[in-house]
């Protein structure tokens, strides 16, 4: 195992200057191109003096791809050709704009689903430890972190396999007792680390004491919480080279996909799972479930029975008891019958009481070579219904005791997949040692595509092309000013369309309810979306019942109003297309009035 962290350069110039290469061609790059053109860009932003080896410019692209922004076409050839990812050209665009809240959004996404420790790009790290997650998570922990207590914490984890929350212990007594933290000799390769220095440089720290920045951890609270600092998945690298001709790509077994309602997270499952025709079975989570409505239990069943007596044929119907097994148990069944692929989904995950939900079945979650690592009895009346189920397994490495109900084992062809809404009010908080079974995957808040890719510019009835993307826009920035919060915000397909339209009546009966009951009713309405011109030309509130008229059809004078006051706060676009500056002097404004 051998932890590595790129060591060149993160200085924030260098760094747009190389992606805006790979961004402006949007194709693969050659090392040689790459080598003339950055040092042509380098000489005219006057931060170099002298030319550099050759090899010093193809290290230029170490941060950015460690971080997903660029990608090799050949990763087993350090001279191979690049090119920009998608998740890079968001960030280019972000950091071209200006659009520092952009780039801390990508960031966030970057770090909840690259990973550091291994199948890094450009560097043969092979290690559990996920280094800028650990940096994050001991920031928050220790109220700021320098660079030789990070060195210290990866020591112990790396080379002495000292547990996190050990780590932060040791640094805190040293900081009580007044002593400075420095790494062991081995440990001394960590204190310089790039990608933390990068991250500083793009606005994700205070700069003065590696604090979190107060705009990323107001916003992204949750995702900060979800970061994982360990990654034991032995996952295989697949170079774009070689997923042209392999599409074997291994995934994650467990994984939440969170983020704010309309985002389309059912909508990448049905795309990963159900569009490809792989097996599945689905449940719902809600505060009524538990663990018979997961699992299954006995049920009670009128059958009937034909007796003869005498030479007389009479029916009767009597109550038998059967074992009635639910999503879990046939996705269990159903794995371990074949070695395809089964996948369990699991929508609102949060909604439920998870540990009623899975009771003794959470320990199946720890998985190793993705089987169970620590199997747990089947009760009786489980075992029973297994022992019949899986007599006709065909399966040759199923384990006997799997085979005849005795024990539960995950294999590893069974996937399990969930959804979670951030902005319901749980019921039931989804405690630490459940989440840490999973993947998190955040979906952030995007334009819809159509299957072929388009964008699609619905429009609210009667408000013009594209409107309700722009009101998406608008409302989610007042949002954002007012809650500092991704959890109210509205995704994409929040609603439902009718060929490309959102009717009114849905508009105010969905969108506008929920705005007024479950986000301003909270933090106030006193941002001037809900500003109209009244009698008299004063300005009046307004009101939810002001968008219904007496018969209860759509006021929609009122909506019109209130669909233009929000549509004025979407980001600016400017000549080219691109989302101008004026975008943050209207969140400063509005933040002042709200």
């Amino acid at each position: 195992m051998a932890l590595i962290i790129p060591k060149n350069n993160a200085d924030a110039q260098t760094l747009d200057a190389t992606l805006k290469i790979y961004y402006d061609t949007n194709d693969w790059v050659q090392n040689a191109d790459l080598i003339n053109r950055l040092s042509a860009a380098l000489d005219d932003l006057g931060i170099e003096d002298e030319k550099k080896e050759p090899q010093s410019y193809t290290k230029k692209t170490q941060v950015l791809a460690y971080f997903g922004f660029i990608t090799w076409q050949d990763v087993t050839n350090s001279q191979s050709a690049r090119r920009i990812t998608d998740l890079g050209k968001k960030f280019y665009e972000a950091r071209l704009t200006g659009d520092t809240d952009k780039v801390i959004e990508v960031l966030i996404e970057s770090l909840s689903t690259c990973t550091f420790g291994r199948n890094v790009i450009g560097c043969d790290s092979d290690s559990d430890i996920e280094a800028p997650n650990v940096f994050i998570k001991a920031s928050l922990l220790l109220g700021g972190l320098n660079n030789n207590e990070f060195a210290f914490i990866l020591g112990l984890m790396e080379l002495s396999g000292v547990d996190f929350s050990d780590t932060i212990f040791h640094i805190k007594v040293n900081r009580l007792r007044g002593i400075k933290t420095y790494p062991t000799e081995g440990a001394k390769k960590w204190n310089d680390p790039k990608p933390i220095t990068a991250l500083k440089n793009w606005g994700f720290f205070n700069s003065d004491d590696n604090t979190i920045s107060d705009r990323v951890l107001l916003k992204y609270s949750d995702a900060l919480i979800n970061l994982r600092i360990k990654n034991t998945e032995k996952i295989r690298f697949v170079s774009e080279q070689e997923d042209e001709e392999d599409n074997s790509k291994e995934v994650p077994l467990q994984q939440i996909f969170y983020g704010a309602p309309g985002t389309g997270k059912s909508n990448t499952i049905k795309r990963e799972v159900d569009d490809k025709g792989k097996l599945n079975y689905r449940t719902t989570f809600h505060p009524d479930s538990d663990y018979s409505t997961f699992v299954g239990c006995y049920k009670p069943k009128m059958k009937r029975s034909t007796i003869t007596k005498d030479g007389e044929t009479t029916t009767e119907e009597k109550i038998v008891y059967n074992f009635e097994p639910q999503a879990f148990t046939n996705a269990y069944v159903q794995a371990w019958k074949a070695k395809d692929d089964v996948y369990l989904i699991v929508e609102e995950i949060n909604r439920g009481n998870c540990a009623q939900i899975f009771g003794d079945l959470f320990q199946l979650l720890d998985r190793k070579n993705g089987e169970s690592e620590y199997p747990v009895d089947a009760d009786s009346s489980l075992a029973d219904y297994l022992q019949t189920a899986l007599a006709e397994s065909k399966r040759e490495d199923i384990p006997a005791e799997v085979k005849n109900g005795t024990k539960l084992k995950l294999p590893s062809n069974l996937y399990i997949w969930a959804t979670m809404n951030t902005s319901d009010q749980s019921l039931f908080p989804i405690d630490s040692a459940f989440k840490r079974r999973w993947e998190w995957k955040y979906t952030p808040i995007a334009q819809g595509k159509d299957e072929n890719g388009n964008l699609m510019e619905w429009q609210i009835e009667g408000q013009g092309e594209n409107s309700w993307w722009t009101f998406l826009q608008g409302i989610n920035e007042v949002i954002d000013v007012t809650t500092h919060s991704e959890d109210k915000k509205l995704g994409f397909f929040f609603c439902k369309d009718q060929d490309g339209v959102i009717k009114k009546a849905t508009f105010v009966n969905k969108v506008v309810f929920y705005l007024w009951n479950d986000v301003f009713k909270v933090y106030g309405f006193k941002s001037e979306i809900f500003d109209k011109k009244g009698k008299d030309d004063k300005t009046e509130k307004i009101t939810f019942k002001s968008f219904y008229k007496d018969d209860g059809s759509v006021n929609e004078e009122t909506m019109s109003v209130f669909v233009k006051n929000v549509m004025a706060k979407a980001p600016k676009k400017n000549s080219n297309g691109d989302a101008s500056n004026e975008t943050e002097e209207i969140s400063e404004e509005s933040e002042t009035e709200a």
